[in-house]
């Protein structure tokens, strides 16, 4: 793995020929926003003849069904940004393979993906305490969460909740000591947000991915 940024990146299940491999993100914003990632993908490369190209395995971006772009072949971290409008969206990273053949490292990675604010959690990264160093892994996660910080100890009345893209709270687990974990074994797979609290101040938001 070679993440854009820190330790982790969102990449293609494995799979053969003539399957396809997705990660699925729904939510729904008030106001005119924009959606952003970073996109890596080593594969067979397009081929083509009389002017025509075409992709045999290629990552590909839809937004409610609709193909954005697609990429094949080997591109380096790239950044991509889509302006959107008020509405419900689904956002669908999908990874392609054809019936034969592969090439490079046969996968797709997404990182830092940057959602628009939803509905129900607009202001939930508000009120960040600076200089609160904590650490959340494994990220993406399969079945917990551990976040570990030694400022953890030192809060009053301390919690961490887990809400999802939509903004519903799903676990509230109450810290006590400098290492807390969070069960998300079954959860589906998709983006969280992670809230530490002080009382009732917020001071850290971390964004998850549930494998």
């Amino acid at each position: 793995m070679h993440p854009y940024e820190g330790t982790y990146a969102a990449r293609s299940y494995p799979i053969g020929n003539s399957k396809n491999s997705s990660l699925k993100i729904s939510t729904e914003i008030s106001q005119p926003d924009t959606i952003s990632f970073y996109y890596y993908v080593s594969c067979e490369q397009a081929g083509g003849w009389g002017g025509q190209t075409t992709q045999y395995d290629y990552l590909a971006f839809y937004i409610n069904g609709t193909k954005k772009a697609s990429w094949a072949g080997e591109v380096p971290w790239t950044k991509a940004t889509y302006p959107l409008t008020a509405g419900t969206y689904t956002f669908e990273w999908r990874y392609v393979k054809d019936n034969y053949q592969t090439g490079g490292e046969d996968l797709a990675m997404i990182d830092y993906i940057s959602l628009p604010a939803a509905v129900k959690h607009s202001t939930a990264v508000e009120n960040v305490a600076e200089g609160f160093s904590i650490s959340c892994y494994p990220n993406p996660a399969s079945d917990y969460v551990v976040v570990a910080g030694e400022q953890l100890a030192s809060l009053q009345q301390g919690r961490v909740d887990l809400f999802n893209i939509s903004g519903q709270r799903l676990r509230s687990v109450s810290v006590t000591d400098s290492r807390t974990t969070v069960d998300v074994s079954d959860l589906a797979a998709g983006a969280y947000l992670l809230v530490i609290w002080n009382g009732e101040q917020r001071v850290k938001a971390v964004k998850i991915l549930k494998k």
